[in-house]
């Protein structure tokens, strides 16, 4: 007889849209934890918390799970093998050093894993002595599309990077974060990154930051600052030898050019007609969580461990600082 696919059960803390909000139970794409739980073969999701039992309850009438106003208690009655942390960016850290002492099998965090880079820190050394797994959700490591794509841009199938760009807005640190990520994990390590331009569209100390960097495998690449109190946006840009990929529609489409002979003047040569396909976005939660239980039966490599995420929050702080000595737009 087969072995029997163990089962994990699961608890979400935060009862917020990512958590459980975005999208509905049997819906077209898993936008959602509680969404990804849902539909895993291999996951049970057994209570969220909240510091609002009101959202609380709301939220496990919703996914028809139990509702929690204690995370002592929810940890403790629930004894989960995977935890997602959901709170707002700066209850992160008092959420985890709390969930490590329950010693959960793996830990699931919603970027970025805390405020500043030193606090993240001290949450990775205590997650890495207590060998607890901390999977950072860097959404777009996740994206089926954006795999395939890194791996085309491995191997050289579309020629020489020659230059990319990322637009967005809302925040060096919330959401430049994933600009800074999906550049790191499709060009390699940054060499060079400089601030030259910062806006002041989101609250706190955080501020939306327009720069340059070099990565191994692309010479230019050129951060972009838009304006959140205008539109949300969230696009990027790659320009090859060969091909140019153009990431749109808040991650959901990938337009690709093939670079063609030119119809109209001989001897040029220019980029053809777009093609536009869906990415991955829509179920890259469902590949995130197949990755931690894949690391929990075995032990597949995190696709964004915590000591990884570490790195891209480093560059974001360093650009977040260089940006003060900038006048704001």
């Amino acid at each position: 007889m087969p072995k029997k696919a163990k089962h994990y059960r699961a608890v979400i803390v935060g009862a917020g849209r990512i958590a459980a909000g975005f999208d509905e139970p049997g819906g077209k794409h898993v936008l959602t934890h509680a969404h990804a739980y849902q539909a895993h073969a291999q996951t049970e999701l057994v209570g969220i918390y909240d510091i609002s039992p009101t959202a609380a309850a709301k939220a496990a009438k919703k996914w028809s799970t139990r509702a929690f106003g204690d995370l002592g208690q929810m940890l403790s009655e629930t004894q989960p093998d995977i935890v997602s942390v959901c709170t707002p960016d700066d209850a992160h850290v008092p959420a985890l050093m709390k969930i490590a002492a329950f010693k959960p099998a793996l830990v699931i965090c919603e970027k970025p894993i805390a405020a500043s880079l030193k606090d993240a820190g001290k949450v990775v050394k205590l997650y890495e002595k207590n060998r607890i797994p901390l999977l950072v959700n860097q959404i777009l490591r996740f994206d089926t599309a954006m795999q395939d794509l890194r791996r085309g841009l491995q191997r050289g199938a579309y020629g020489q990077i020659v230059s990319a760009s990322g637009f967005y807005a809302k925040g060096i640190m919330h959401n430049g974060v994933h600009i800074v990520d999906l550049a790191r994990f499709l060009f390699g390590e940054a060499q060079e990154y400089r601030a030259l331009f910062a806006r002041k569209d989101v609250s706190g100390d955080d501020r939306t930051v327009g720069g340059f960097m070099r990565f191994a495998r692309c010479p230019q690449f050129h951060l972009m600052a838009g304006d959140e109190r205008i539109t949300s946006i969230y696009e990027f840009d790659i320009l090859c030898q060969k091909k140019r990929f153009r990431i749109t529609d808040a991650g959901f489409t990938i337009n690709g050019q093939t670079i063609v002979a030119d119809p109209y003047f001989s001897g040029y040569r220019a980029l053809g007609a777009p093609k536009a396909s869906p990415t991955g976005l829509g179920d890259s939660m469902l590949v995130l969580l197949d990755n931690a239980v894949q690391n929990l039966e075995r032990r597949k490599p995190l696709i964004c461990p915590a000591s990884d995420a570490l790195k891209t929050y480093a560059i974001c702080e360093k650009l977040l600082a260089q940006s003060k000595r900038i006048c704001l737009n």
